[in-house]
């Protein structure tokens, strides 16, 4: 069984296909996606894109544009609030090192849709390189990551 779209892989191009591809390609595809963070719009970085990548396109190149999802709107949580504080209290015990805020993941959908539609704030709390260039996750971070929930809700129930 080959590969999906197979009989095209010569034709295009960003090939990742086995074998060299010394053939000039007819087409090239890609897919952007976009992390957006504060109070960055999906639509109005989508148009935006879109303008740049046209304005600059060859006059004897054509582009054509696939349906574009609707995206995430980027979510801010308000770290001020008492549960932010409790939470942070409660990894700093665990971890044995003082637990620090910082930007990260504000387009995860779940986290917006929290805050929208329930408005609630989400807690990201990571450790151990998630999600980053050498993704892992130790075994003994998840042992203390469990225990670090345990925690965090318990100082939770207490505010």
């Amino acid at each position: 069984m080959g590969a999906p779209n197979a009989g095209n892989q010569r034709s295009m191009g960003g090939n990742q296909g086995d074998g060299s591809k010394t053939v000039i390609p007819s087409q090239a595809h890609c897919k952007i996606t976009c992390r957006l963070v504060g109070d960055m719009d999906p639509a109005h970085v989508r148009e935006s894109i879109r303008a740049h990548i046209e304005a600059r396109l060859l006059t004897d190149a054509k582009i054509t544009w696939s349906k574009m999802s609707g995206g995430s709107r980027a979510a801010v949580m308000d770290i001020s609030r008492p549960e932010f504080s409790a939470a942070r209290s409660a990894l700093t015990e665990e971890w044995n090192r003082a637990a620090v805020f910082c930007g990260m993941g504000g387009s995860i959908p779940i986290a917006g849709f929290l805050k929208e539609i329930l408005g609630v704030e989400a807690m990201l709390i990571a450790d151990d390189a998630i999600q980053s260039s050498n993704e892992k996750y130790d075994v003994g971070g998840f042992h203390k990551g469990i225990r670090s929930w345990v925690r965090v809700l318990d100082a939770l129930t207490k505010i």
